[in-house]
């Protein structure tokens, strides 16, 4: 595993990720997505591997529904925390690299990959090796955030990831003292090119006009007027997050 300094302590930079109310959220929207997508299987049959564990909040909730869960992160402070969250009987942690798992082919039925693509040097070889360790008709639940959002989901400031790299750190310098920004965050298109190798099933817009089902609270609304609908649809291009199930 190569060392990266920034990685390494990156819940120090961003301790929002070691918050648990946030996380069980997420927890809760990754765990009905899959659910509706393996309609009918039971997730108490199969292995999860989760590339970007951070604190292992969410990986201790998805311990509760799957036969195994493991947790992978190169942030060995978050490791830490993880450890004496809470444990379960089934769900291991360990800090590794997400471009080079330590994992053998065809290993995993399920990798969740939340918001992980943009904080890696290369994430054409993360996704290589997600494919690499999944089984046959495995499915990867990508979470992945979009360049052209007008608030950045790491540093929630605005316009962030739009800029060149040379503004874009001294924009976070001056107003959150951290002297780089090192996450790349890729356009739809390059997203899609990020994952060509996966059968794409697309559950962006499902959740948006769906947000009961999933558990998402970015839409209070029961029933979504029609209008409302083409118009999300049309900005497409501009959601500011995609949830992908990637599918071997």
């Amino acid at each position: 595993m190569v060392e990266r300094g920034y990685q390494s302590r990156y819940s120090d930079m961003v301790p929002v990720i070691l918050d648990e109310k946030s996380r069980l959220k997420k927890a809760e929207k990754i765990l009905r997505v899959l659910e509706d997508y393996l309609d009918g299987s039971d997730l108490r049959n199969l292995d999860c591997l989760d590339t970007g564990c951070s604190g292992g909040i969410i990986d201790f909730f998805l311990a509760g529904h799957f036969k195994r869960m493991v947790g992978l992160d190169i942030d060995k402070k978050a490791i830490y925390f993880a450890k004496g969250y809470q444990k379960a009987d089934n769900m291991s942690l360990l800090v590794g690299d997400a471009m080079c798992l330590p994992f053998g082919d065809c290993f995993f039925d399920v990798v969740i990959c939340n918001h992980v693509y943009a904080h890696v040097p290369e994430p054409l070889e993360m996704m290589r090796e997600i494919y690499r360790v999944l089984k046959p008709a495995g499915v990867c639940y990508f979470a992945a955030g979009n360049r052209f959002s007008v608030i950045e989901g790491n540093y929630m400031l605005p316009f962030l990831s739009w800029l060149p790299p040379r503004f874009a750190n001294l924009y976070l310098k001056t107003i959150r003292g951290i002297p780089f920004y090192y996450e790349r965050h890729f356009s739809l298109l390059q997203l899609r090119k990020l994952v060509k190798n996966f059968e794409v099933v697309d559950y962006t817009l499902k959740i948006i006009f769906e947000p009961e089902k999933f558990g998402h609270s970015f839409n209070k609304m029961r029933t979504i007027p029609r209008i409302f609908r083409k118009i999300v649809s049309a900005l497409y291009p501009l959601i500011p997050t995609y949830i992908w199930l990637l599918v071997k």
